[in-house]
């Protein structure tokens, strides 16, 4: 985890821009995302601010000072969490007789916040939708050099640079406002377009990223090629090479790697119990490796379970339904993508399960209440997010429509973070995101499946409905084409067919015109008689 002058960002390292006499603190987080250190993405730490400190400390050191209070200074700095008097009495002793600057990591921060911003806008400018008008954009950034002039003033007063922060923070707010949003009315737009995205995907892996998902949302739209099938069953063959078959975790402390690729492979109709002689389905029979990897773990080896159905042995649904119904989802306790995702795996239990009815309902309540009143998006470890949205629409999806309150408002929530190219972020003005936008796809699907009463994203039993098979002449159904055929279809035009003989009148239309009679009966005679030799079915 780190903080950059004494706050933490609401982005990864890696996007973050600093600028000169940025101060970066890094420190390992054991409770969610800098909880424990005092803060969250996006807030201020409530943890003594070292920010000047360790910049004068900095600035000595590099200039050769042979300061003695550079020893104290130091043994301040190395403290988890020294008071704040101490951290300003170690500063005051290493800048006696110097001017006190402004501190100016508040501003820094909201500069390179601002930057992020209007970086990810810079491609996306015009009138269109999901765009911003090139008037904002042009305000924007004279606000921004505004406040980075002030930065720059080695004389600026606080009362500058505390002003400069407000003024720029307004600005951040009014240019994230000023983008040309996608709403719920747009939903067939937004649908086809993040699926061309997806689509996009031509060699998936077998991977959280650009992998599973990717394949799952295609699939389950309908709109996945062969091309892209093929190349993912490759990769996976490749993963599954030199392993024995039977049953195989693909990695030892994670069974969703598992539970991820038994949906993609159900996606496509294949039995994930048998992928060439791999079974990828009863390692997930034990429950406590499957409790071993968390909440999130239970939740998908039900979802992965369910998904076809699978046979397993007895008593492990039911486990896996107690350990979700035991959790205290409306507590507060889960941040609302995990509750979420629960609620998809419980989905299939609401109707006939009384105790499941009661979490579900419970859960949904305290979901309605942590919903973003003003843009109907949620957030996630302090930050609203696409993919939290995302999690709460494919819920609401499964569960149907009578438990599908503020449904239009989760759709308006997640266009919000929707691009003009089908391309979904993270958060707001992060810029695209491949996670988010493979989310925002299997979402779209799942929705979409709803709205045309389809099996929900998880149920893919109807991967597995059997296309009709035609074999003509097989007349009774037994798979092979002999003179028993000829003999039920003659009793079938003379009208003494024994009761229960099976005559399969699709495979009755043997010359292929379309229509079974008698001119079908003579076909199968010749056929048999030797004289028309040619294909049946043929006209």
């Amino acid at each position: 985890m780190y903080s950059v002058n004494h706050y933490f960002p609401a982005s990864g390292s890696a996007d973050w821009s600093l600028a000169d006499g940025d101060v970066v603190r890094w420190q390992y987080s054991c409770e969610g995302l800098g909880e424990d250190l005092g803060g969250s993405w996006g807030v201020t730490s409530t943890f003594a601010d070292k920010t000047l400190l360790l910049r004068k400390y900095a600035q000595l050191t590099a200039a050769g000072s042979s300061d003695s209070n550079l020893g104290y200074a130091l043994s301040v700095l190395q403290k988890l969490n020294p008071l704040q008097a101490e951290v300003n009495a170690a500063y005051a002793l290493l800048n006696v007789g110097g001017q006190v600057e402004a501190n100016k990591g508040a501003l820094s921060n909201v500069i390179s916040e601002a930057n992020m911003l209007k970086n990810a806008a810079t491609n996306i400018i015009g009138d269109g939708k999901g765009k911003y008008p090139q008037t904002a954009y042009d305000t924007f950034t004279l606000a921004v050099n505004t406040a980075s002039a002030v930065r720059s003033n080695v004389s600026a007063t606080q009362s500058a640079v505390d002003n400069a922060v407000v003024v720029l923070k307004d600005a951040i707010v009014v240019f994230a406002n000023s983008k040309n949003s996608f709403t719920a009315s747009d939903f067939n737009v937004v649908h086809d377009l993040v699926l061309a995205k997806v689509g996009q995907t031509t060699n998936p892996l077998v991977a959280s990223v650009g992998g599973e998902w990717a394949v799952i949302a295609l699939a389950r739209s309908g709109q996945l090629t062969d091309t892209v099938k093929n190349a993912y069953l490759a990769n996976l063959d490749a993963v599954l090479s030199g392993k024995p078959t039977g049953a195989v975790r693909l990695d030892s402390n994670k069974p969703t790697e598992n539970q991820r690729v038994i949906l993609a492979l159900t996606s496509l109709g294949f039995d994930a119990s048998n992928y060439k002689g791999y079974d990828f389905v009863s390692p997930l029979t034990d429950v406590s490796w499957v409790k071993s990897q968390g909440i999130n773990s239970v939740t998908f080896a039900l979802i992965a379970l369910d998904s076809k159905p699978y046979v397993v042995t007895a008593g492990v649904r039911e486990a896996l339904v107690a350990e979700l119904l035991n959790s205290d989802f409306s507590g507060g306790g889960f941040d609302v993508d995990y509750v979420a995702m629960a609620l998809q795996a419980l989905a299939p239990y609401y109707a006939a399960d009384g105790a499941v009815r009661v979490v579900v309902d419970d859960a949904l309540l305290w979901i309605s209440g942590v919903q973003n009143d003003d843009d109907g998006d949620f957030g996630s470890f302090g930050t609203q997010n696409s993919e939290s949205t995302v999690q709460v629409l494919v819920a609401l999806s499964a569960l149907g429509g009578d438990t599908v309150v503020g449904r239009v408002g989760v759709l308006d929530g997640l266009f919000r973070y929707a691009l003009p190219d089908g391309g979904f972020q993270h958060v707001l003005s992060s810029g695209y995101d491949q996670m988010a936008t493979e989310q925002a796809a299997y979402a779209l699907v799942a929705y979409e499946r709803y709205l045309n009463g389809e099996n929900a994203l998880y149920d893919m039993s109807d991967a597995f409905e059997q296309a009709v098979v035609v074999v003509y002449g097989d007349v009774n159904g037994d798979g092979v084409v002999n003179r028993l055929d000829q003999t039920v279809f003659n009793q079938y035009f003379s009208g003494t067919l024994s009761a229960g003989v099976v005559f399969v009148v699709v495979n009755a239309d043997v010359n292929g015109d379309g229509l079974v009679n008698r001119a079908d009966q003579t076909r199968l005679n010749q056929y048999f008689s030797g004289l028309d030799t040619s294909p049946l079915g043929l006209k």
